[in-house]
């Protein structure tokens, strides 16, 4: 299965027991490791045909390098054919290491302050950590729970090794331990970097699981502790290798991905997001040709209030052969025009990523129509052109109408912002054919301002744009009952960033109090009541922090409450983060 003989020269079976002890060549062996973590270093540098070049022959390091490379361009754009591929690549990687591992183990073959073969225990537990990562993104309930099931292994495994990496870096701080030999020293921090990377990452995303998931999970004793994990990333960070800039790739998907959504942030979230963008600087030294740094430098000067310079990133054309990072960088431009309010460029951009990625067209059509039929009411009510304005009501009407005959189920199942967009056309077409109107003209609430909420969070910290929201759903004229729901949640929403607290929590109180029975009849908007939970606990955060720790706990744990409504897993994540800010904030 993998090239025993050429790595440690194995003699023939029928030697002598003398001649047939198996030679270990400690600088071919190492030169393994080496080439495994160069080719890293080409992939996260966008060098497509250097990471194919080292990974192309039939040792076990190319075979985890292979399985490394497929899952890095599966999680970038979570295409279904990508995801299948990257599943078999990371089996049959596992298996190659685990039998290296126990090669390793068999023949007393050491090199370094750590038993043998325990880099390639550390390469298992990383390929492990991998599958459950893409059973959790992008796969259907019972994949979550084979996935969560995997991690118990994993976790048990890296514990262990967390525990003896502490233990063997006591004793080289206090001089009881020294290694002086190049390739020990090489192995040593292959070990150590790993292990405080995959350890941190693994916590990290225990600590994220929904409830249910957690409640499995701590019948095997697996806890996440969300403020160790972050430290023992940032620390990893400081490793000029391809395990640093994982870690570092870690802590930028947490807080520019999930923190930029969340009402409920970290009190150091400023700190944090600077901490990002001078990691980010620092590996762009190592890495000046791998465009998503570029990406990611481009949404944290936006997050952190600069979008003229994150416009101007945006713009920039990268030179990359990697798709799923054009559409990367294509999926945040279009985000940041919403947030701009460019209406009219979120559009195109969202659109150019259908002949880039397959993840969701039905999405992509959705998200345009919205922005369409802004763009053509903004036009319309500023006097505009308009011709211009027709052309893009109809094309905002017709792609709201093709957005649900597009959804494709993968593995079985429907995405979750499918779901919502399927439910949202129903009920504005239903509301169309009752009132005898055109599909644009039925709805009571813009819907971009719906699409700002789940998607654009982090755009309603510009005061300016946050005033002109509040005018737009003052002026709503909702005649169903889910709709003045809707519009109550999202002024709220509004207020509290207005810092209009008490005003902001009366309009949640109402949310709150409207009859459950019916919010949960088809086609309605139920989802605002569990969210009007996490908004009011977001608004005692506002307020008092750590203060109103037990009221703030209290409304998380009511919005855990609720089940079976579309968007169920992007609060759930946002409800856990809250509970474990709250924790990390105490300690």
């Amino acid at each position: 299965m993998f090239n025993i003989g050429k790595r440690f020269r194995l003699p023939s079976l029928y030697k002598s027991d003398a001649e047939e002890k198996v030679q270990f060549d400690k600088n071919e062996y190492v030169s393994g490791l080496r080439t495994l973590m160069h080719g890293f270093d080409l992939m996260l540098n966008d060098d497509v045909t250097g990471t194919k070049e080292v990974f192309n022959n039939d040792t076990v390091e190319s075979c985890i390098g292979k399985a490394g490379n497929a899952f890095y361009h599966a999680i970038l754009g979570l295409e279904p054919t990508a995801i299948e591929e990257a599943w078999n690549c990371l089996i049959l990687a596992e298996q190659q290491a685990d039998e290296r591992r126990k090669f390793m183990e068999n023949h007393n073959f050491r090199l370094g302050s750590y038993p043998n073969g325990y880099e390639y225990q550390l390469c298992v537990c990383d390929l492990s950590l991998m599958q459950s990562i893409l059973g959790f993104v992008a796969g259907s309930l019972l994949d979550n729970v084979k996935s969560a099931y995997r991690l118990r292994k994993t976790f048990l495994s890296f514990t262990k090794m967390m525990e003896h990496v502490r233990e063997i870096q006591q004793k080289k701080e206090t001089g009881e331990l020294q290694v002086n030999d190049p390739n020990a020293q090489f192995v040593d921090e292959f070990i150590e970097s790993g292990v405080s990377t995959g350890y941190g990452v693994l916590t990290f995303l225990i600590s994220l699981l929904s409830p249910s998931i957690l409640r499995v999970l701590s019948f095997f004793s697996m806890h996440g502790n969300r403020k160790d994990a972050v430290q023992l990333m940032w620390k990893a960070t400081a490793y000029p290798n391809m395990q640093g800039a994982i870690a570092l790739l870690c802590l930028y998907a947490f807080n520019a991905m999930v923190q930029s959504s969340a009402s409920i942030v970290p009190l150091d979230y400023a700190n944090e997001l600077s901490r990002c963008q001078d990691g980010i600087n620092s590996v762009r030294q190592r890495y000046s040709n791998g465009a998503i740094w570029a990406v990611m430098q481009g949404k944290l000067y936006y997050l952190r209030g600069d979008s003229e310079k994150a416009l101007e990133l945006e713009k920039t054309r990268i030179d990359t052969s990697m798709e799923q990072i054009i559409a990367m960088k294509g999926f945040d431009t279009a985000m940041l025009y919403v947030g701009i309010r460019k209406f009219k460029e979120a559009a195109q951009a969202i659109l150019d990523l259908e002949d880039l990625n397959s993840w969701s067209h039905s999405f992509y059509r959705f998200f345009a129509g919205c922005c369409m039929l802004q763009h053509s009411r903004e036009l319309k009510n500023n006097g505009g052109n308009k011709e211009e304005s027709e052309i893009y009501s109809a094309k905002a009407s017709e792609y709201l109408k093709q957005s649900p005959t597009l959804v494709q189920k993968k593995k079985k199942r429907v995405l979750p912002v499918e779901m919502y967009l399927v439910r949202k056309v129903q009920k504005w077409e239903d509301r169309a054919a009752k009132l005898k109107v055109d599909l644009v003209d039925a709805m009571d609430i813009p819907p971009y301002i719906e699409l700002i909420y789940i998607f654009v969070t982090w755009c309603l910290n510009n005061p300016k744009h946050v005033l002109i929201l509040r005018s737009e759903l003052e002026q709503c004229q909702c005649t169903e009952d889910d709709d003045v729901a809707l519009r109550e949640f999202l002024l709220a929403v509004v207020e509290r960033h207005l810092k209009d607290f008490e005003s902001s929590r009366a309009r949640l109180i109402r949310v709150m109090n409207m009859n459950k029975d019916y919010l949960s009849q088809t086609n309605r908007d139920f989802w605002v009541l569990p969210s009007a939970h996490y908004e009011m606990a977001a608004l005692e955060w506002d307020m008092k922090a750590l203060e109103a720790e037990r009221e703030v706990t209290q409304q998380l744990k009511k919005a855990q409450e609720y089940h079976n409504y579309d968007l169920e897993g992007r609060l759930s994540m946002l409800t856990q983060a809250a509970l474990q800010t709250v924790q990390s904030e105490k300690s």
